[in-house]
């Protein structure tokens, strides 16, 4: 009798097996990271501070434990499972042999996190080397080449030999349906898989620099921004140069430079190249990340120039003062030098700003004869000042005064905040 009541009530309770496959489908792409638009996905996490890692770690993991349930749901899960491999240093060749003899999967990814530096990748064993040169083969890449570029790439270091394989970028080349691209890179880093506008959907990619001194030339990943000829957002940690040639970032929408320090001259180049620029924000560094640092002045001129159509600005440059007070080529590329800019372009020439994030130290050309808020313009909506810089002229009766006339001059402001950045 106890049997039969089991059996009877087994029969009765609820399996996920009995469900159509397209709840089935549902309830995977429920536990998926991108699908879902987790927060942690969304907003990239410097893939040296892991945080935001083990949050996406830990909602892949989930999504995992479903796939081992059985066969029948493995089949399901496994190729929205895909839609973020997990990919480290020791899984990497792993992934690229899955993805090889599963190219259906390969399609399936749309978010790689390479946490670790990619240009400084060599594979030992014989066997695993052969498998990845054939594999690279596909994709027009042989070992002569690589010689060749590894010959190169000695000549610049001053080393006799550099011998590097590049797994990550073929299999960053692989996944041509990516949507989502965070790395880390050292000095040495080259994209040699990447074919032109292979990677159509690509929109966001995360660059971090993974040396403690110095930082990225954004002009090394031109081969990907050729690749990724509709990108809209672009975040760089430690950016130190920029170069004189025009970047290929047409169809970029939102640019993000922490924790850097470039020259004028970069400005001016990344400014240009990104017509459709939308909103852009900008930590300085200091010394330990690059040699030059653009001064206030030219900021503002540049900005007014190629870019017065920006919606959102968040500028903090405290801890790039000093070095412009001794860097000889803070001068406007295209004639002039910083301090012979009279008067230096307001903010209120972006006529269609709407945030603004700035430290006072960037107002302090200011004449103080006219109302701070004429600075502005009338579209802005919130604005955020940072703690002052010591010998910021900017204080706090300046403030009193630009609460009292900021209602009229600037009938859309709804939000002021002073901020510490902490």
């Amino acid at each position: 009798m106890t049997t039969m009541n089991s059996t009877m009530a087994e029969s009765r309770s609820p399996s996920l097996l009995k469900l159509p496959l397209t709840a089935l489908t549902g309830i995977a792409e429920a536990l998926c990271p991108h699908c879902t638009e987790d927060p942690a996905f969304r907003h990239w996490v410097s893939p040296i501070h892991c945080g935001g890692g083990r949050a996406l770690l830990a909602n892949t993991r989930d999504l995992a434990n479903l796939a081992a349930t059985c066969r029948v749901l493995y089949d399901i899960v496994c190729p929205v499972l895909y839609h973020q491999p997990q990919c480290d240093p020791e899984r990497r060749l792993s992934l690229l042999r899955t993805l090889a003899s599963r190219p259906e999967l390969a399609r399936r990814v749309k978010v790689l996190r390479l946490d670790f530096d990619i240009g400084q990748e060599q594979i030992k064993d014989d066997d695993d080397r052969t498998f990845f040169w054939d594999l690279a083969a596909r994709y027009g890449w042989s070992s002569d080449d690589q010689a060749d570029l590894d010959m190169q790439n000695s000549r610049g270091t001053g080393d006799d030999e550099v011998d590097e394989d590049h797994p990550s970028n073929l299999l960053i080349a692989m996944c041509r349906n990516l949507e989502k691209f965070s790395m880390a890179i050292g000095c040495g880093s080259d994209f040699v898989f990447l074919e032109s506008r292979i990677l159509r959907r690509l929109k966001d990619v995360y660059v971090t620099h993974t040396d403690t001194e110095m930082g990225t030339h954004l002009g090394r990943l031109e081969d990907l921004f050729l690749a990724a000829p509709y990108l809209e957002t672009f975040t760089s940690n430690r950016t130190s140069c920029v170069g004189r040639e025009d970047l290929h970032l047409g169809n970029l929408r939102h640019l993000r430079l922490d924790q850097s320090s470039i020259s004028a001259l970069s400005l001016c180049t990344l400014l240009r190249s990104c017509p459709r620029l939308e909103s852009f924000a900008y930590n300085a560094a200091g010394a330990i990340v690059g040699e030059e640092q653009f001064g206030p002045k030219i900021l503002r001129k540049l900005l007014s120039r190629y870019a017065p159509q920006l919606k959102h600005l968040d500028l903090d440059l405290r801890s790039g003062y000093d070095m412009i007070h001794w860097n000889p080529r803070n001068e406007d590329p295209e004639g002039g030098d910083d301090a012979g800019l009279e008067p230096a372009p307001p903010f209120a020439s972006l006529s269609h700003l709407e945030t603004l994030v700035i430290d006072p130290k960037l107002l302090d050309d200011w004449d103080r004869e006219q109302p701070l808020a004429t600075l502005f313009p009338q579209s802005l909506r919130s604005l955020t000042v940072l703690v002052a810089y010591p010998r910021a002229k900017l204080g706090v009766d300046e403030l009193k005064a630009f609460a009292s006339t900021a209602h009229t001059l600037l009938p859309n402001l709804t939000f002021v905040k002073i901020y510490d950045g902490h």
